[in-house]
């Protein structure tokens, strides 16, 4: 199968979860044992390899066409209702715990957004487990061998500067990025009143499981314990309470006395950051994305140097 290339042993997790029946939970297995299964976990909570989207309607197979977005690498169908999951693998994986950069993962979050939108895909799709493309219970289509770039992905979608923080959260991807933005801004301000790395463990834990609570669909519990665990290590073993104490104190005094000069360095200094996205292939909407700015913001950027 072509789609062997993609959908291996190197982009799944080590131990995932399976099943041959959702409705009934989820097992951890060996992977050659959960390759087995019908059902198998899409991603590990720590990488993201794959974009995965649940179209629960007759000829799901067309979503994408209908949709007019770009051909997803695989379709696992339903051959009983039609229904399907289409997978969109990555050829750079997403790093979703505090080793990674938010700005890739919130553009990646927009376009799952805005994918989930144009393919009418499920909301209330958790992302935990996807159809086994691999699995003969399946009638599997694939429709591209090549791992897709997210700036390619991005051409394919209207994707605006800004997207609601309630809009984002509507994706699985995107409700990763808002627990683990405020579980680590939570804890750069809560970790100095701790003395003992269990309780700020625990503690950690139990303020992820809050946030994830307030999404009408939250994330799945491994993923939200990773989440915690990751926030809870960084801050413990390389957050430098000091540090960061006195830089807001030297912040909030240079605050009411910023010259010019310091502006305009520091638009210089974004101004670099933009060339350097555009000279990688991404567009000005996909920079502005990521950036959280506006699309003119990133054209007078580009321009500053000229």
């Amino acid at each position: 199968m072509q789609q062997l290339s993609l959908f291996t042993a190197d982009r799944l997790a080590k131990r995932p979860y399976c099943t041959d029946d959702p409705s009934s939970g989820v097992r951890i297995r060996a992977l050659d044992t959960a390759l087995r299964h019908s059902h198998i976990q899409a991603n590990s909570p720590a990488l993201r390899w794959r974009l995965v989207f649940d179209i629960d309607r007759p000829a799901a197979v067309f979503a994408a066409e209908d949709g007019n977005v770009a051909p997803p690498n695989w379709i696992a169908e339903n051959p009983r209702n039609g229904h399907a999951h289409l997978g969109y693998e990555i050829a750079v994986p997403l790093v979703t715990s505090e080793a990674g950069r938010a700005d890739p993962l919130r553009f990646a979050a927009a376009i799952e957004h805005a994918y989930m939108t144009q393919l009418g895909a499920d909301r209330g799709y958790v992302g935990l487990i996807c159809k086994n493309p691999l699995h003969d219970q399946w009638r599997t289509h694939v429709q591209r061998v090549e791992a897709y770039d997210l700036v390619e992905m991005a051409e394919w979608v209207d994707l605006p500067s800004r997207i609601p923080k309630k809009q984002l959260a509507e994706s699985p991807l995107g409700r990763n990025v808002a627990v683990f933005d405020r579980l680590r801004h939570w804890a750069y301000r809560n970790i100095k009143r701790y003395n003992d790395a269990a309780e700020w463990k625990f503690a950690c834990h139990m303020q992820a499981v809050a946030f994830n609570a307030t999404f009408p669909v939250g994330l799945p519990e491994n993923e939200v314990q990773h989440i915690a665990r990751s926030v809870a290590k960084w801050t413990w073993t390389r957050f430098d309470t000091d540090a960061s104490d006195a830089r807001f104190s030297a912040l909030q005094a240079h605050r009411g006395t910023l010259s010019g000069k310091s502006r305009a360095a520091k638009a210089d200094a974004r101004a670099a950051e933009v060339h350097v996205m555009a000279e990688q292939g991404m567009t000005q909407r996909a920079i502005a994305v990521a950036l959280g700015v506006s699309q003119k913001t990133v054209s007078n950027l580009l321009h500053r140097f000229e």
